[in-house]
């Protein structure tokens, strides 16, 4: 299998919405298009009539998107002319009105609860993301890709780290195609490095003598050297290469603590494993996911832009990946030509380490890890 065609059978990108034409005719919503609305949305091929009011009170980004002066034709009086909210799929904007207007109904499934975090996060609506992120952790589906892919899209910090050290431990044959998909390849790609480097360390541990040195109740060097040797290469290495439970090297370090001597030189032989984390687990809280504190956007019915619009980037692929279920999109969409991975927004000018494309070749030894 070639490095492209692994990473394709890996990784299901969500082409983004704002680079597609609106195809077809728009249809009502059947649910939230109210005659008696003061505004018309169209998300996807679906229009939406709502209350501007409600709206603006709950979001920034709508206050100002409708607080902008009227120009001669303003867009969101008529079906012909409403506001386009682009890279916005129906479904998501369908959970968020329900939140919004209808909050005694409000469906509390992953796929809705997902929805109502995306767009929360990109229309700063502060109490939709901390209803989404309190029911989200509490979910009986919720499992640690989950909180991974949605903590970095979203900037859920407290969620980050336990989940990166959660899915460390796990063997890598035990997260599915479906969670590589939720937590994002830059992110995965990550955490792949850093479980090969606690792998390398632990076997290079396993095969070289750790140096000892003896305790007080050993009566000779030479002697309790070699019965070092003999429980090293028969107990604690075995320990940290076991096939089914590895253990960490602070687990071996433990053990070997309650033994009669001591490592040489400290515990530095068998004390890298937390640096190796901390290390990757610190590239992965400087990616900024798609919203990161930017601006907002949205188009016309026809991919035109106007004047009124955010000054924020356009929201990474990166981004899309990042989601609770599998991404389908309609049939009358067109395809998309296959687009390459996106460098990650960073706070400055310079890309952060870890976060540049991939080279083809890594891309290989990922695949063949898997």
């Amino acid at each position: 299998m070639s490095a492209s065609l692994g990473a394709a059978a890996l990784i299901t990108f969500r082409p983004s919405l704002d680079s597609l034409t609106c195809g077809g005719a728009a249809q009502h919503s059947p649910r939230y298009y109210d005659p008696t609305g003061s505004v018309i949305i169209r998300v996807e091929d679906t229009l939406y009539r709502l209350s501007d009011h409600l709206m603006q009170i709950r979001s920034k980004v709508f206050e100002h998107m409708f607080s902008l002066h009227p120009t001669p034709d303003p867009e969101g009086t008529t079906d012909s002319n409403p506001v386009f909210l682009g890279s916005t799929l129906a479904s998501e904007f369908d959970a968020l009105v329900e939140f919004l207007f209808y909050p005694r109904v409000r469906k509390q499934d992953m796929k809705t609860l997902c929805g109502i975090l995306h767009l929360s996060s990109r229309y700063l609506i502060e109490d939709g993301r901390e209803y989404a992120i309190e029911k989200l952790q509490t979910h009986p589906e919720w499992n640690a890709a989950h909180q991974l892919g949605l903590g970095v899209a979203h900037q859920v910090r407290d969620w980050i780290e336990p989940a990166f050290r959660e899915l460390v431990a796990r063997p890598i044959h035990a997260i599915t195609p479906q969670e590589i998909t939720g937590i994002g390849f830059p992110t995965f790609y990550q955490l792949v490095l850093v479980k090969e480097k606690i792998s390398q360390h632990r076997h290079a541990l396993a095969y070289f003598d750790v140096p000892f040195e003896p305790g007080l109740t050993c009566r000779t060097r030479i002697q309790c050297q070699r019965e070092w040797a003999k429980v090293w290469y028969g107990t604690f290495a075995k320990m940290l290469i076991h096939p089914e439970t590895p253990k960490s090297d602070a687990t071996v370090l433990k053990a070997i603590d309650q033994s009669a001597g001591h490592i040489e030189g400290g515990s530095g032989a068998l004390a890298k494993e937390e640096a190796m984390i901390e290390e990757g687990l610190g590239v992965v809280l400087q990616y900024k996911g798609p919203f990161g504190g930017h601006g907002f956007a949205f188009r016309g019915p026809r991919g035109a832009d106007f004047a009124r619009h955010g000054t924020g980037p356009p929201r990474p692929a990166y981004a899309e990946m990042s989601t609770c279920l599998p991404v389908t999109h309609a049939a009358r969409r067109p395809v998309l030509k296959p687009r390459s991975m996106p460098v990650l927004p960073t706070t400055d000018a310079r890309p952060a380490r870890g976060a540049m494309e991939v080279p083809e070749h890594e891309l290989g030894i990922m695949i063949l890890l898997l």
